[in-house]
């Protein structure tokens, strides 16, 4: 996990400490692994290499 993914997860907890509702991506590149919630809309680049070119999991 890279240290913006850590970050990203620990303010994306609601005030009752559960999660958002998150979609899954994966980095073509690196193949790391991560979730971005559904509120946030911004481009997807992978935590790690910082690549775009990540694709959903479903």
């Amino acid at each position: 996990m890279g240290v913006l993914t850590a970050v990203v997860d620990t303010f994306s907890t609601g005030e009752d400490g559960a999660t958002d509702d998150s979609f899954a991506y994966r980095c073509a590149d690196c193949e790391a692994a991560f979730e971005r919630p559904k509120r946030q809309m911004t481009r997807v680049r992978c935590p790690d290499c910082r690549s775009s070119d990540v694709r959903s999991v479903d």
